[in-house]
């Protein structure tokens, strides 16, 4: 097994669109605030225990490919996505998205509802490493919504050696696969939604194979302050037992996030990021649609280490636990008819080169 920040290629473990309007905004009044910030508040609460129940300081995590974002949007953006996820990678940054999303739209002219989105996104990062994922969607408001997710990494020819040699004992491949099932309801009539997504997760390298579930949880709500749109999103990723590998056990990649967009004529999103490592990240996402048919976007991210003593920002911007070179990510998205997408990002990584990732979406 690798550390989460360390060997990464070594072992295979690597570790879309136009913002819509406000959906169900409706202002909270009376009890029912009170009601509804008591729930918001107290999901909040049960995210932090249970990441603190879980969180037993730095060490190896299982399966770090989980902890790969899902999409280029939402990479372009440094990842902030938790406050927005209002497409079908909700099923990765936030369930609870699935209801209050931008999926359930009409064509243009009054035509047939959209309440499905399909996404398929290719991620080719350096070392001919590669990860595959695809989420489907379906967008009911009102109603519960529901989305199925597959993420997929294989890396062949890995070198397999028992010695220094000069050439390796023979080679190896190294396999990752998670399949989740999101779902997700909104709160009464209110603003508030929220959202679970149960995944199967398995791991192999090599003849070794480890398998484990686990659950990702997820609150949403939309609200205007100062007559302008804002979303709140809170999330818990990879709750669960450990992943037993040979004869070893070890914990799942937990992360807790915390974000605040703007949506306005320029998207801005702001989010917090915590692991059990001990690894707090910081990350700035902006967005500007042209005509609702192109986007340009662009995010920062910055990485914090909170024990050990370590000096903040010792251990480098990261994403995935790899270093990012300044913290920079951009990208671009193009829309067809409202119907046909396609999103693309671009990550640098320094002396390791660079992660593009292309993502394709269709609504029906």
């Amino acid at each position: 097994m690798s550390r989460d920040s360390e060997g990464i290629g070594r072992s295979g473990l690597i570790l879309s669109s136009n913002p819509s309007p406000l959906v169900g905004e409706g202002r909270v009044r009376g009890p029912l605030k009170k009601y509804v910030w008591e729930i918001f508040g107290g999901f909040l609460l049960a995210a932090c225990l249970a990441s603190s129940a879980h969180a037993k300081g730095p060490g190896t995590s299982a399966a770090p490919f989980l902890t790969i974002s899902f999409g280029s949007r939402a990479q372009s953006l440094g990842n902030s996505f938790v406050a927005i996820a209002d497409d079908a990678s909700a099923t990765y940054f936030n369930p609870a998205g699935l209801v209050q999303g931008r999926g359930a739209e009409r064509q243009r002219g009054g035509g047939t509802q959209k309440n499905y989105e399909f996404q398929a996104s290719r991620s080719a990062w350096f070392q001919d490493i590669a990860i595959n994922q695809m989420a489907l969607a379906n967008f009911r408001p009102g109603q519960t919504s529901w989305g199925i997710s597959m993420t997929g990494l294989a890396i062949e020819g890995l070198e397999q050696r028992t010695g220094e040699t000069e050439k390796p004992d023979g080679y190896f491949k190294a396999e990752d696969i998670s399949l989740g099932l999101s779902l997700a309801r909104r709160v009464g009539r209110g603003p508030l939604s929220l959202g679970m997504t149960t995944k199967i997760v398995q791991q192999r390298i090599s003849n070794v194979q480890g398998n484990t579930v686990a659950l990702d949880l997820g609150s949403m709500m939309k609200f205007k302050f100062l007559r302008q749109n804002f979303s709140a999103g809170l999330g818990v990723r990879n709750l669960g037992p450990k992943l037993n590998f040979g004869r070893e056990a070890f914990p799942l990649p937990l992360t807790y996030h915390a974000g605040l967009a703007y949506q306005g004529l320029i998207v801005q999103v702001l989010e917090f990021a915590f692991n059990r490592d001990g690894l707090a990240n910081v990350s700035f996402g902006t967005e500007y649609w042209f005509l609702g048919v192109f986007s340009i976007r662009g995010g920062y991210l910055r990485s914090l280490a909170l024990r050990n003593g370590e000096r903040a920002g010792a251990r480098g911007n990261s994403v995935a636990g790899i270093t990012v070179k300044q913290g920079i990510t951009g990208g671009f998205g193009i829309k067809v008819m409202n119907t046909f997408g396609m999103d693309y990002a671009f990550v640098p990584f320094g002396d390791l080169g660079a992660a593009q990732r292309l993502t394709m979406s269709y609504k029906f």
